[in-house]
C-alpha cells in the first residue's frame, strides 16, 4: 500500500502496488492500482468512445518529416 500525491491538485490516493518491472535508465516502472475508482485524479481527457482517426475533429501527425534522437 502506498499514497499517490497529485502535487498539481494537492489530491492523495491510497494505491495497491500490483507490477514492478525494468525500465529505461536503470528506473523501475511501477504499476499501481487506486484502492477506490477515480478516473478524474489525473484530470487527463480521454477521447469518446466512438473517435477515430478520420474524424475532422482529429489532429493530423506529420511523420514524414519527424527525426528520433539517436542512442
Amino acid at each position: 500500500m502506498l499514497k499517490i500525491h497529485n502535487i498539481v491538485t494537492n489530491e492523495e490516493l491510497v494505491c495497491t502496488v500490483m507490477d514492478i518491472n525494468p525500465g529505461q535508465n536503470g528506473l523501475p516502472e511501477v504499476g499501481v492500482e487506486f484502492a477506490q475508482p477515480n478516473p478524474r485524479f489525473w484530470h487527463g481527457s480521454f477521447p469518446p468512445v466512438d473517435w477515430n482517426p478520420r474524424n475532422p475533429a482529429a489532429k493530423r501527425f506529420d511523420t514524414s518529416n519527424h527525426t528520433y534522437p539517436s542512442n
